[in-house]
């Protein structure tokens, strides 16, 4: 992780999620350790790549992306800085996992275990396909 995700993290709207701008390298979630939804996401990131990062936002703890009951030891002074984000963003702080992946031009928010799952398979839901493009009939 770098300080890029701080910003990325607080500033991230529900009207700007990420559709699929490229592979990404790197992944940061924060997750509930209880939460099914955020155990097949960061499944599915662990699986895919090798630097994924699972933040527990019960606990304010690391965990394993393959084993929700392992706590990682992260050397980073970032833990109060991560917790601060989260709370001062414009997340909806009740629902996980919150997705950001790193591509080469930064991080971005992905949404959740749904987008995400869209994202890696090169499909957009319709109901999270921007207005914009919701008219369009093929």
């Amino acid at each position: 992780m770098d300080n890029s995700l701080l910003p990325a993290i607080i500033a991230c709207k529900y009207n700007g999620k990420t559709y699929n701008i490229g592979d990404y390298d790197m992944v940061f979630m924060y997750v509930k350790d209880y939460c099914g939804h955020s155990r097949a996401a960061a499944r599915i990131a662990a699986e895919k790549i090798e630097h994924v990062f699972v933040f527990d936002v019960l606990h304010n703890t690391f965990l394993d992306p393959l084993d929700f009951n392992t706590t990682v030891s992260f050397q980073s002074p970032c833990v109060s800085q991560l917790i601060q984000a989260y709370t001062v963003s414009t997340l909806n702080n009740d629902t996980v996992p919150q997705i950001f992946i790193k591509v080469q031009g930064g991080w971005h928010w992905v949404g959740g275990k749904d987008d995400f799952i869209a994202y890696n398979t090169g499909c957009i839901r319709m109901e999270r396909m921007p207005s914009a493009f919701q008219g369009l009939r093929l």
